[in-house]
């Protein structure tokens, strides 16, 4: 034996690399996930997978309330739903006709109140109000060029009617539906202080938005507004400086806890805690790139770019009272395979 080879020590490691991952409200089992060169995925039983489209797959979306319409896409925003969960390979595209293309990862959310409205970021902002058969463009050279396209997209839970949509350090933001947007600088050490790469709005008060931000710029990793995106403070706080990719609210629990995906696992913040607290034991070093929360089994999950998907359960319990914090700690437990 010499030392110039190398043993494999791969074998039963699941690394499925995930751009985006979602859950199905309806069903604990059901969710989808888009991955690199594995095609889009969805899990159909408890170790069991199956495959929607083929090549790279990339921002995913499951019907709230009706987990047989899904949604998935190829790379540049090409768009897909399927009405019976992509079974006997069933899906229609349903691309907007008058884009030119999005970026590698376009992102898309469903109105949660109405999910038969979709609005998706590409070189504008499209909205479509019959689950993508046609669409309408709401902005209008909103990035300033098309090449310049958007990598963030958010609607607030509470009102529709307002949207924001980032590229780069900027957010934009409607409060009538697209009728009307502003444009607003969303960094506070310079245009090149690491880009935008996800909008959380707040369940009930739709002017507050935490952005999270990319790269190694030391103290900058999460901004806040409470005025529509109009001026950010640091939210930083204590993270360590690695990237941050994306962010959900637990809208069921009392203090609103709001969780982060870094390249170095899952923070979770709320008032009472005061600062960042490092999530959960068992998950892999790797970039968490999507966050999603299942709330029927009370789980987070996390797709992670090369170590497959994982859940543990939240910090809190669904708000019942006041004591409502769970002390036990949380656990990750691998999912994909």
């Amino acid at each position: 034996e010499t030392n110039d080879q190398w043993l494999d020590l791969s074998n039963g490691l699941v690394i499925t690399q995930f751009y985006r991952i979602a859950v199905s409200q309806n069903d604990e089992t059901f969710m989808t996930g888009g991955t690199q060169d594995n095609g889009g995925r969805k899990r159909i039983a408890p170790n069991q997978w199956a495959a929607t489209n083929g090549g790279d797959a990339m921002e995913v979306a499951i019907d709230p309330q009706d987990d047989q319409t899904i949604y998935t896409t190829y790379t540049y925003g090409t768009l897909y739903r399927s009405d019976d969960q992509w079974n006997n390979h069933t899906y229609q595209e349903i691309t907007p006709s008058q884009t030119s293309g999005g970026g590698w990862v376009t992102p898309y959310v469903l109105d949660p109140f109405e999910p038969s409205t979709i609005v998706a970021g590409y070189e504008d902002v499209f909205i479509s109000h019959n689950r993508g058969n046609t669409w309408t463009q709401i902005s209008n050279n909103l990035t300033g060029a098309p090449e310049n396209k958007i990598t963030a997209i958010a609607m607030a839970p509470s009102d529709p009617n307002i949207i924001y949509a980032s590229f780069k350090n900027k957010v934009y933001t409607t409060l009538d539906g697209g009728n009307t947007w502003e444009s607003h600088n969303a960094y506070l050490q310079g245009p090149n202080s690491g880009n935008i790469t996800s909008i959380v709005v707040h369940p009930d008060q739709p002017s507050k938005i935490w952005v999270t931000i990319n790269g190694y710029q030391s103290g900058n990793k999460v901004r806040y507004s409470s005025n529509y995106g109009t001026t950010f403070s640091n939210f930083t706080q204590n993270l360590p400086n690695t990237p941050v990719s994306c962010a959900i609210i637990d809208e069921e629990s009392e203090l609103r806890d709001l969780y982060i995906g870094t390249d170095l696992g899952v923070f979770v913040y709320n008032d009472t805690i005061g600062n960042w607290n490092y999530f959960g034991s068992g998950i892999p070093n790797t970039a968490i790139s999507d966050l999603e929360i299942q709330y029927s089994s009370r789980k987070l999950r996390a797709g992670t770019f090369g170590r497959g998907i994982w859940e543990t359960g939240l910090y809190s319990n669904a708000l019942v009272g006041v004591n409502n914090l769970n002390t036990t700690g949380a656990n990750w437990i691998e999912m994909s395979s």
